[in-house]
């Protein structure tokens, strides 16, 4: 069969704007794969293909649709690794391959060899493609205090905003009263649950604004909910924190029967890029090097399931949680982590009774719930960061 392309003289160099479709030719010649790969890269790069490179792979975004509280729906996103069958479709999609057919005397379309795919894939260090530090589903603030709302890569983060729910209108330059509604909406979340104390219930508020506001700082404490007694509501404190910024409920893991073992676990969650980890019901102590570091660095080493070397991953984006019965910090992950405590007081306290649900309550308006963690945090910047007496917690100064 003949495709509708322009002639091309097979000692002939391409011309930069011949194109079929809109989509540029590339003639597969012999001896000059390194080259095909680079033309592959670069229409890649051209089409605006959402791939970007992450702890030495090419990932690509993800979003999938899953069951959210109360019958509803929502999208969740994360990061994928790209294997050469994808990058040779990719490759199909947006440039037409095109091989000399000396019998015929004329060029043939064709398809782009795997060979071009694996090359492109072995080039880690050598990209061209943007690296991405995250994905995230909820506008966050940047580090210099400015909204980042308009989906897609942030240069300044280089964090990937994909499928945001509808927002409110923001004050430009919130004032302290702006703050105070926005503080007492989020608070309006937490009157159900059995806080010890006022410090408790800061933890807690804090839980509802780092995911939110977390690509402001470089790294954040890990928050910890731990209580006396099942059924306490730390894990649906957390639900309630993942659906503002998530629009479902709190991913988890189990902290597994070694350090080694949650390395790796924590390991994969990072690759994936996904804003919020909780390592969930952990009985007993809770540290390790692996963890201590995973908290307190930026970027990171780290062990993935199935892998037997370490891949670095940025950290920017992700939130850590944990929680347990009775559940004790270990070494020095104890000034890596920010603990609420919840007790009920009462011998049975999964049987309470409550007038609403606060996961049921965000995802019938995420948007509200985003703005007010946002606004909260814009107010204190617009007013100069004022200092406060509470000392700042070592290696968060941020």
């Amino acid at each position: 069969m003949n495709f509708p392309l322009p002639f091309i003289d097979k000692d002939r160099p391409l011309a930069p704007d011949q194109a079929v479709n809109g989509q540029p030719i590339i003639a597969l010649t012999d001896g000059e794969l390194s080259q095909l790969a680079d033309k592959g890269e670069q229409v890649l790069i051209d089409a605006g293909v959402q791939i970007y490179q992450r702890g030495g792979k090419l990932v690509r975004p993800v979003i999938e649709e899953v069951d959210a509280a109360h019958k509803r729906k929502t999208r969740v996103v994360q990061l994928v690794e790209i294997d050469a069958t994808y990058l040779r479709d990719l490759l199909c999609r947006h440039a037409v391959w095109v091989k000399y057919n000396s019998r015929e005397k004329k060029w043939r379309q064709t398809n782009p060899p795997r060979e071009i795919a694996e090359i492109m894939l072995a080039r880690a260090g050598d990209w061209k493609i943007k690296s991405v530090a995250g994905v995230i589903s909820a506008p966050t603030l940047r580090p210099d205090g400015s909204l980042l709302i308009e989906p897609g890569y942030d240069e300044a983060t280089r964090l990937l905003l994909v499928d945001p729910p509808q927002m409110p209108a923001m004050p430009n330059e919130p004032s302290k009263a702006d703050a105070q509604k926005a503080l007492a909406l989020l608070e309006g979340l937490l009157v159900g649950y059995p806080f010890v104390g006022d410090v408790d219930k800061s933890v807690a508020l804090s839980a509802l604004i780092t995911p939110v506001a977390r690509a402001a700082f470089p790294v954040a404490p890990m928050h910890v909910a731990r209580a006396p007694v099942p059924g306490s509501g730390k894990s649906h404190l957390f639900d309630t924190a993942a659906a503002i910024a998530t629009g479902q409920r709190m991913p988890v893991i189990s902290k597994g029967d070694s350090e080694a073992e949650l390395e790796k676990r924590l390991g994969t969650a990072y690759m994936a890029a996904r804003p919020l980890i909780n390592i969930d019901n952990v009985n007993g102590g809770l540290g390790g090097d692996a963890l201590c570091q995973l908290i307190e660095r930026p970027v990171v080493n780290v062990r993935i399931l199935g892998l037997s070397k370490d891949v670095r991953v940025e950290a920017r984006g992700t939130t850590l949680t944990a929680t347990g019965n009775n559940l004790t910090l270990v070494g020095d992950v104890c000034r890596r982590a920010i603990t609420s405590t919840l007790d009920p007081r009462m011998e049975r306290p999964e049987l309470r009774q409550f007038s609403f649900d606060p996961v049921d309550k965000v995802l019938a308006n995420r948007g509200e719930y985003i703005a007010a963690a946002l606004t909260i945090c814009r107010a204190y910047i617009i007013a100069g960061s004022p200092a406060k007496a509470t000392p700042k917690l070592a290696s968060f100064e941020g």
